[in-house]
């Protein structure tokens, strides 16, 4: 099975458990179900490309969450245009910290994708979600990742979304790969 496989069972699971948080949501706190998508820029040693992206979480409990995302950029090669996909999918824990923070944990299966070949790993993330009044809330948060090849690679990243109405908003993110590749996204996202 591959990755592109994984990811649109992924993304239906999401779907599925995002609409059922939205009847089940009885936490007031920050939101863990969401659907989002926008632009997505990846710059790699001053090389860059804009492509587009979809993200999203789905609460399953108090403290689990599904979540998944997908890249892609079109890029020129030697053999023309080609497509380089980034694929993360996996399963998050969350506990409050504070009455308006989280911490959470992520475990995520994660692909890249190019010239018809691929990687794949394990990725692990771990940040901390807070929010800055009823419209702003942001994260911070590390990990690594491995390749087949049982290489490590550090990220690190950051996003913060703003609120435009209680369930939509406008989510500006950044992440590197070691310095060595930054990804850049600007989404609009729909809360449940």
């Amino acid at each position: 099975m591959n990755g592109k496989t994984i990811f649109r069972a992924g993304l239906a699971g999401l779907v599925l458990s995002a609409a059922g948080s939205a009847i089940a949501q009885d936490d007031p706190g920050l939101s863990w179900s969401y659907l989002e998508g926008g632009l997505s820029h990846i710059d790699v040693d001053g090389d860059g490309e804009t492509g587009f992206n979809v993200r999203g979480a789905a609460q399953l409990a108090e403290h689990f969450y599904l979540h998944g995302a997908w890249d892609r950029w079109e890029v020129d090669t030697i053999f023309g245009d080609e497509d380089i996909d980034l694929i993360k999918l996996g399963l998050g824990f969350r506990t409050a910290v504070t009455a308006t923070s989280d911490l959470f944990v992520e475990a995520s299966y994660a692909e890249l994708e190019l010239l018809g070949a691929s990687t794949d790993g394990l990725r692990t993330d771990v940040g901390v979600r807070a929010a800055f009044g009823d419209r702003i809330d942001g994260r911070v948060f590390g990990g690594v990742q491995t390749d087949a090849f049982d290489e490590f690679e550090g990220i690190l990243g950051a996003d913060v979304a703003f609120g435009l109405t209680d369930r939509l908003g406008l989510v500006l993110s950044a992440e590197t790969y070691e310095f060595d590749a930054e990804i850049y996204r600007v989404n609009l996202r729909l809360s449940f």
